[in-house]
């Protein structure tokens, strides 16, 4: 989801960070880990008052879609972004829309994007009518045909709140800030109903599984971790295939002054019929990992927290459940997004106050800086 990898990077993926450091203080045995590679880095551009987020790739993987943000950083707002498109290299940029996008789509043929903005003007190219308030009420939602430029105008609000807004994305899984939300799998056969539930204020998460409106079981149930900053902690869901996903449990040590805010993180794979299989487990996984399934199927990326400053993002086979390190750095890391053919990945990367992009090629053992800051 795109502008949820925004909103964490930009407004408390620092608080997270933080909040996570009790975390790091545990005296624990780590597993055996391979070294990182020794990735060559360039510099492709360089801006000091710009913040580019949430990329994708097009074009067969030669071009790159970004985000933008065209705003005041001490008073952000939801529209302060403008869509960009490069080269993989960094080497030619230009932009595809004015400032007021909130979010975007790109098709599954890579041809064409959705644009969802802010504002009551169906021109594009101008400047929304924006909203003193962080509250989206008026928005539209354009087509962009990226080999012809031509833009359409497909849907406005007409009364309806933004998440209808991002439905028309294909957005499927928006968190609720509640207690609890559905996910489906990828083909929409089956949901999981992923709820936070208290026993003598004791927090657990559960998992359960609708087999039809009047049946239904729990298959997975972990303990609920509890951060300093009081967030809703929602483990997320990454399906593999109908009937089997990979989530986050947690295990919490004993502490009468902060009951469930230290422990240790796991990677589960729940399999809806065959039951739970533990792949990997470290109390330095992010309690927000991002993870991203490759291409393959096989390999999946997720981020560690290290010495409560730096983000790691790991790579760990789920078939041999093998890991490595992959990318660090002392700050924060987006959600990787991945070529089709699993070769390369995108990243967006914050680092004191700045923001950039990261293409990085797993075969080459390459990482370049596409927008840098």
């Amino acid at each position: 989801m795109l502008k949820t990898v925004a909103k964490h990077i930009l407004l408390v993926g620092a608080i997270l960070m933080l909040a996570c450091m009790i975390l790091m203080s545990a005296q624990i045995a780590y597993p055996a880990e391979k070294s990182a590679s020794d990735f060559y880095h360039k510099n492709i551009t360089q801006s000091n008052d710009r913040l580019e987020i949430n990329p994708t790739f097009i074009d067969n993987n030669h071009s790159i879609l970004y985000l933008v943000f065209t705003g005041d950083p001490l008073a952000p707002h939801e529209w302060d972004y403008k869509l960009e498109k490069s080269d993989k290299d960094g080497l030619s940029r230009c932009s595809l829309s004015s400032t007021g996008v909130i979010d975007y789509q790109v098709s599954e043929d890579g041809r064409k994007v959705l644009l969802l903005r802010s504002g009551g003007d169906h021109q594009i190219e101008e400047f929304p009518d924006c909203k003193t308030n962080d509250e989206v009420k008026d928005w539209h939602v354009f087509e962009l045909d990226l080999q012809t430029g031509k833009k359409q105008h497909v849907a406005a609000s007409k009364s309806r709140s933004l998440s209808e807004g991002y439905k028309l994305l294909g957005i499927k899984t928006v968190l609720d800030v509640s207690e609890q939300y559905f996910s489906k799998s990828t083909q929409g056969l089956n949901q999981i109903l992923v709820k936070r539930w208290f026993n003598e204020n004791h927090g657990f998460i559960s998992f359960q599984y609708f087999k039809n409106e009047r049946s239904s079981k729990i298959v997975f149930k972990t303990e609920a971790w509890k951060p300093y900053a009081h967030l809703n902690w929602l483990p997320t869901i990454t399906w593999l295939d109908e009937t089997s996903f990979i989530t986050l449990g947690f295990q919490g040590t004993f502490d009468k002054k902060l009951p469930q805010s230290a422990g240790s993180f796991s990677i589960v794979k729940v399999d809806i019929k065959d039951g739970i299989e533990l792949l990997y487990k470290d109390s330095r996984i992010h309690p927000f990992p991002k993870m991203a399934m490759a291409p393959n199927g096989i390999e999946l990326f997720f981020r560690k927290l290290e010495n409560g400053d730096t983000t790691q993002l790991w790579r760990l086979n789920i078939i041999t459940k093998e890991t490595d390190l992959i990318y660090s750095v002392r700050g924060d890391l987006g959600k990787p997004r991945f070529s089709k053919n699993g070769s390369s990945l995108l990243f967006t990367e914050l680092s004191n106050n700045n923001s950039e992009i990261i293409r990085l090629d797993l075969e080459r053992d390459n990482i370049e800086r596409i927008a840098s800051n």
